[in-house]
């Protein structure tokens, strides 16, 4: 099937589910670097119980033709959307994306 996650097999409340199994829960914006590494950071500094990160995202962010486009999960751009994607999201070197280089 292909929709959201929500419209197909709503997992919510997600949060409170891994909290009843005693897991430290920490939630951030999947798309905000900064906010996983300081996840990833408080993870590894909690040692009584295992740690789940739960990354809020959008499918295709940042890309007019794909984001939050269910079609385009698993699916490969070709060459021309390649570059419209890249452009969009102001990317010139696909090999270095500029965000390596803002963390």
């Amino acid at each position: 099937e292909n929709g959201p996650t929500n419209e197909i097999k709503n997992l919510e409340p997600l949060s409170s589910k891994w909290k009843s199994f005693g897991w430290h829960v920490l939630e951030v914006d999947g798309h905000n670097f900064s906010a996983l590494i300081q996840a990833l950071d408080e993870a590894d500094i909690v040692k009584e119980k295992p740690t789940v990160i739960i990354a809020h995202t959008v499918k295709g962010k940042g890309v007019s033709f794909m984001e939050g486009k269910a079609a385009w999960h698993g699916k490969a751009p070709n060459k021309e959307q390649l570059q419209n994607a890249l452009k969009e999201l102001d990317i010139s070197n696909p090999h270095a994306p500029k965000w390596q280089h803002e963390v």
